[in-house]
């Protein structure tokens, strides 16, 4: 419900505009009285009332007075003045603190209701706006976040990309052709742990004095790549940074086997990725388990389609990128699959990609939202929806029924 305090220093007045008008009606609470502006100001500043109406002329602080310390503390709250016609004029005065309205004695039960009805139908739909607000920029710092780790990753792998779509996402300097460029590659040993967004944010920070521009993303579950833009580096500025990225993994409780480097004087984005991936012994090549032979049984196909999307559901993966690694058409492989499995491709995807989890629904103090995201969801809804029409319950649901069991 809508919270309301009521401040009058007459308690015959005080009492009737408690208890004799029915508040509930409209949806309002009464979380406070007072008798003075002074005992009104420190009600809202202990109770945050959504509505505070007030009569004008009170002793020891009157309302104008009460709405300007109001207005400095809690500027959204809708303050409403009660007051004789004597008083009306002085009540104007609070037209500059946005009074939400003027009411004036003696006070019709069903005027007042219809006016504070009025100021509750404001705190809603403020309240609305707020959530849709949250809502839309939180969809959107996901989705940008998203979109430029997918650009980035196409980038590094090879795969052509319009220069305008990363114009549009501020990674165009990653095709500019400036002579400028440095990779890191991190390998992981342990890669269940979580890198926040908060910590990675730090280490942009320490690493900015170094770089025009610095992204740090991961591409995979064993391999998070840090892209700088900026001074070709001397090998001392070179170990210091390894030596920073270690510790920032330390920091984050995440175990580094290697970290690799290339610097871009000549070389695209792709071939330095390439140069430092093939150099680390401990990373394969994403596409070795995909490279087609001449000749292969429908069941090879299949088993190849289900171990690219057993590596790689984290990622955007489509029957056409699957296609694509494996030299076929995306109908092709659509067929087979489906006369293999009796099922489409994207359908076993989804139930690995639910299956995964649910296991880290299991064995996880993930949020749903980041479980959602590691599995390959960039659709947080989505997600929600999906799973509770297969498992029958939402994640949360089963969260709480399944936490720390084995099965499924």
């Amino acid at each position: 419900m809508v919270t309301m305090i009521i401040v009058e220093d007459e308690a015959l007045e005080r009492n009737a505009l408690r208890n004799c008008i029915d508040w509930g009606l409209i949806g309002v609470e009464i979380v406070g009285e007072a008798a003075n502006g002074a005992q009104g100001l420190s009600l809202v500043m202990e109770l945050r009332p959504d509505i505070v109406l007030t009569d004008v002329s009170m002793p020891v602080m009157n309302a104008i007075e009460m709405s300007k310390s109001i207005r400095t503390i809690a500027p959204e709250t809708k303050i409403l003045f009660i007051s004789s016609y004597d008083d009306f004029e002085y009540a104007k005065q609070g037209i500059s603190l946005n009074i939400f309205a003027y009411i004036t004695k003696p006070v019709d039960e069903s005027e007042l209701l219809r006016i504070v009805k009025k100021a509750v139908d404001s705190v809603m739909e403020e309240a609305f706006e707020k959530k849709m607000y949250d809502k839309i920029r939180n969809d959107y710092n996901v989705s940008l976040k998203l979109a430029r780790q997918a650009a980035v990753h196409q980038v590094l792998t090879g795969v052509p990309i319009d220069k305008g779509e990363l114009e549009q996402l501020g990674l165009g300097w990653l095709v500019s052709g400036e002579r400028y460029m440095t990779i890191f590659l991190s390998v992981l040993e342990n890669h269940k742990e979580k890198i926040h967004d908060e910590a990675i944010s730090g280490l942009n920070k320490r690493l900015s004095e170094m770089a025009a521009f610095v992204i740090h993303l991961k591409l995979s579950r064993e391999l998070y790549v840090t892209i700088m833009a900026g001074q070709e580096l001397s090998r001392g500025d070179a170990d210091k940074i390894r030596l920073l990225l270690n510790e920032f993994f330390s920091l984050s409780g995440v175990s580094v086997s290697r970290i690799e480097y290339a610097g871009g004087w000549e070389a695209s984005p792709a071939q330095l990725y390439d140069e430092i991936r093939q150099r680390s012994l401990v990373v394969a090549p994403p596409a070795a388990v995909v490279k087609p032979e001449k000749k292969k049984s429908r069941t090879q196909i299949v088993e190849e389609i289900e171990g690219i999307i057993n590596e790689r559901y984290p990622e955007a993966l489509s029957i056409e990128l699957i296609a694509k690694m494996l030299h076929f058409t995306p109908n092709y492989i659509g067929t087979i699959y489906k006369l293999e499995r009796g099922e489409s491709i994207n359908r076993y995807l989804q139930k690995v990609r639910l299956e995964n989890a649910k296991k880290r629904l299991r064995e996880t103090t993930l949020s749903v939202n980041e479980i959602a995201l590691d599995c390959g969801y960039d659709n947080v809804t989505y997600f929600h929806t999906l799973f509770k029409k297969i498992a029958g319950q939402t994640p949360s649901e089963y969260r709480q029924e399944h936490a720390g069991s084995d099965g499924l």
